[in-house]
């Protein structure tokens, strides 16, 4: 991209260059979510902290200002409740792509109407809409019907499912359901608190005990993005809304993020999916969003694969 983007009726904005050694771009156009499920991991810390949400053609002049080749993944809550969603997805330059985590509540022939399936054409090793099936809330049969929509219109769609530490059996039933059915699944690790237990592999020892906390240096390759624009160093500071933890602001003019370390008192309230032990977007296991140093801070060496892909 050269020199500046414009969006009709509105001010020019200059060109950011992502960081090379970002590994995610994550956009969370809302954190609204008409599902509610008991156990989302928004919350696994605290209450995920209000924001008001940025205008559609806000989003097309901050996000067409990114110059990456890292896909921009809608999360939530659930992108879909934002009521410029189609407005900003087909707004977008042609060199950026985009993921998406829904879990489609809404008509899907409106989604197909909407959307080319191109704009989520990217090369990476899982598909570019992966839909998250919460059985507390959410009927399979019309989950499945939906991706199978998706699917047949041309889009890369999948099923994912929450290995939750109550479901037991009924996890792997409902794995071997949706392949049946002629479409992907994987099934992610339950991440958080669960009548007293800590569950999922973390990097760095009593990140999430919640037990007390602790100052130290954590350097981050995300890029996370809240309703209102202003850019975090993690999903803790995000969705608690700390401003320590703000990096900058997508559609402030002189953005400028820098890829350093930062002094953090909030160790031992860490959010999961910051410390979680991973695969990067290209596929490669042992990735973990941060990395942090400190004097106390203990390292979880070698953690078993407990993401599956059927």
């Amino acid at each position: 991209m050269e020199g500046s983007f414009k969006v009709k009726g509105m001010n020019q904005i200059q060109p950011y260059k992502v960081s090379d050694g970002t590994n995610y771009i994550g956009l969370f156009i809302t954190f609204s979510c008409p599902r509610g499920c008991s156990y989302c991991i928004n919350n696994a810390i605290q209450e995920v902290s209000p924001r008001k949400m940025a205008e559609g053609y806000k989003w097309a002049q901050g996000l067409n200002r990114l110059e990456t080749s890292i896909p921009i993944t809608f999360n939530g809550g659930e992108p879909l409740d934002h009521p410029d969603f189609f407005y900003i997805v087909n707004s977008l330059r042609d060199d950026l792509k985009v993921d998406m985590l829904t879990t489609l509540p809404y008509d899907i022939n409106s989604f197909i109407d909407n959307m080319d399936p191109k704009r989520f054409e990217r090369d990476l090793p899982y598909s570019s809409i992966r839909v998250t099936f919460h059985p507390e809330k959410m009927d399979l049969q019309e989950t499945v019907q939906k991706v199978k929509a998706l699917k047949k219109a041309g889009f890369d769609a999948e099923v994912n499912l929450v290995n939750h530490p109550g479901a037991g059996k009924e996890t792997r039933i409902l794995a071997e359901y949706i392949k049946s059915r002629g479409m992907g699944c994987a099934i992610k690790p339950f991440l958080g608190y669960q009548d007293g237990k800590l569950h999922g592999h973390y990097r760095y020892m009593d990140s999430c005990s919640k037990k007390k906390t602790e100052n130290v240096n954590c350097r981050t390759s995300i890029i996370l993005i809240d309703p209102s624009g202003d850019i975090y160093r993690c999903h803790a500071d995000m969705f608690s809304g700390n401003s320590e933890g703000v990096r900058g602001n997508l559609f402030d003019e002189n953005l400028n993020i820098k890829d350093e370390y930062t002094s953090c008192d909030n160790f031992g309230f860490c959010h999961p999916c910051d410390v979680q032990i991973k695969f990067d977007r290209l596929g490669n296991w042992g990735y973990t969003a941060v990395d942090i140093k400190g004097d106390n801070v203990e390292e979880l060496l070698e953690a078993r694969i407990d993401w599956e892909r059927l």
